[in-house]
């Protein structure tokens, strides 16, 4: 059967603040800082073929929320104390789905089989910040958002359509400098607290060590370099043969750029390479040692911003490679971070679903009487991951409390569209969740649109509400599934502060 996929590889990569859209944010006060949000998410999904039988999603309308509290304190000059805590975070009400729990009973990282499941309360920031005649250090719990959140993102800063829910969690020891302006260098150490494939609070264990550079010559001329090392020991795999706790060991460099051209125009670009060993696989083919990782993904922008209009159109290329032989001692499939967001169904639902169900089907016991270890990590979780995609999207401004945004993502396989199931069926095949051998790439489709208002209160706090659409016409990657149209429909409701 075919072997886990390396969607779920991530890194702990440490980076300065990303310059993103929104301005910077005013604080409270001179020497203290009050910051948060409490967000509502109403959704309502349609019934979702996920396999080959007819059965579908079961999990059709549900509330989410997220409540995010943090401080900030400078009690002397040049030493800075942060702190921030999340609750009630996931799934708070409405249906849920049993569908990835049979593979496993956390399949999913951000649950849909209870309440609450991305978490109940938890910290996402500690740690102090020290401003030396040498440069700065940082020590304790931290997020972090390096270029455009491909790779790595802090779980807060939104993007176009969808939303944030994980963020990179890291407790840290860094040092950064400027050696002349404009030269920004960090190293930095890290023991990972959580983020898209360990949790410290499941005993996965993942260290890290980083060292970047950024270079911004001015103008909004922006070239950051990073390379980053993790090695990552896996919780333990009931399913496992052998008893051992898997491991992967990997070494990632990140490039990114930002470059504008003048007439409101911009190019933007992120690409990285992850390359490494791992022990999680185990079939006849890898079993007697670790296989190899070599994998690729990359980001292009274009942005066009008319401020008479108030209109910004961006056209955003994007690949995550995918792996045409899972069978072999070499893995090529790389994902996105799961909170880079690149539409509102294809990527965060269907695909996840049809995944989990694939998983839940393989550890049938007339299939195979042991079933397979790390099915875990097939689960897609909301990434861009074995994708090809091009998503063309505009943001209109009329008013300043009006908010328009209409967005089309059109996507393919970057390699064979491979179920974990299917394939076993087929004999170690690589085949569609459909059934085709070796079947077709094109995911499909998808038209994404919303409508915001947004309400200035008092200070930096803001109120949004507002609604997203997303349908989905389903490619003929999924021949076998079913192909009618989805539509997936979410009521917004926010308070930033």
């Amino acid at each position: 059967m075919s072997t886990t996929s390396f969607a779920f590889l991530w890194l702990a990569l440490a980076s300065p603040p990303a310059v993103g859209d929104p301005p910077p944010r005013t604080p409270w006060g001179e020497r203290w800082d009050a910051f948060g949000e409490l967000r509502l998410r109403l959704e309502q999904l349609p019934p979702l073929p996920i396999d080959d039988l007819g059965t579908r999603n079961d999990q059709r309308r549900f509330l989410q929320t997220r409540l995010r509290l943090g401080g900030a304190a400078e009690p002397v000059d040049g030493l800075r104390l942060v702190g921030e805590l999340e609750a009630f975070s996931g799934l708070a009400a409405g249906d849920t789905t049993e569908v990835g729990t049979r593979a496993d009973d956390d399949a999913f990282l951000r649950r849909r089989d209870r309440r609450f499941g991305t978490a109940t309360l938890r910290p996402r920031q500690g740690y102090l910040r020290l401003d030396t005649p040498v440069g700065r250090v940082t020590a304790g719990l931290q997020s972090f958002l390096w270029g455009t959140g491909m790779l790595a993102h802090d779980g807060v800063t939104p993007g176009d359509f969808g939303d944030t829910w994980q963020g990179n969690l890291v407790v840290r020891v860094g040092f950064g400098t400027e050696p002349s302006p404009g030269v920004r260098f960090f190293l930095g150490a890290d023991r990972v607290y959580s983020d898209d494939t360990a949790r410290w609070a499941d005993d996965d264990e993942a260290w890290g060590g980083v060292l970047g550079v950024r270079h911004e010559p001015g103008g909004g001329r922006i070239l950051g370099l990073l390379v980053a090392l993790r090695h990552q020991t896996d919780r333990l795999d009931p399913l496992r043969p052998d008893g051992a706790r898997t491991w992967v060991s990997v070494m990632t460099g990140d490039v990114y750029t930002r470059l504008p051209l003048g007439a409101g125009f911009q190019v933007e670009a992120e690409g990285a390479v992850i390359s490494g060993r791992s022990t999680r696989p185990y079939l006849e083919e890898t079993r007697d040692g670790p296989v190899g990782v070599r994998s690729f993904g990359a980001v292009l922008r274009g942005r066009h911003d008319a401020a008479a209009l108030g209109l910004t159109s961006k056209l955003e290329l994007g690949f995550a490679g995918g792996d045409n032989d899972p069978r072999d001692a070499t893995h090529h499939t790389f994902a996105f971070n799961t909170d880079y967001n690149v539409g509102l169904v294809l990527f965060e639902h269907y695909l996840p679903l049809v995944s989990a169900r694939s998983a839940d089907r393989a550890v049938d016991p007339a299939l195979l009487a042991v079933p397979p270890s790390g099915l875990r990590h097939t689960v897609n979780q909301g990434a861009v991951a074995n994708a090809l995609y091009a998503f063309p999207r505009a943001i209109w401004k009329p008013r300043p409390w009006l908010d328009l945004r209409l967005g089309y993502l059109l996507a393919w396989t970057a390699a064979d569209f491979v179920d974990v199931y299917q394939s076993a069926l087929a004999g170690g095949h690589d085949t569609t969740p459909g059934g085709d051998t070796p079947g077709r790439r094109f995911l499909g489709h998808e038209l994404d649109g919303a409508v915001r208002f947004e309400l200035g209160l008092f200070g930096p706090a803001v109120a949004r509400v507002g609604f997203e659409a997303g349908v989905l016409l389903p490619g003929a990657a999924f021949d076998g599934l079913g192909r009618d149209p989805a539509v997936l429909g979410r009521g917004l409701a926010e308070v930033t502060f």
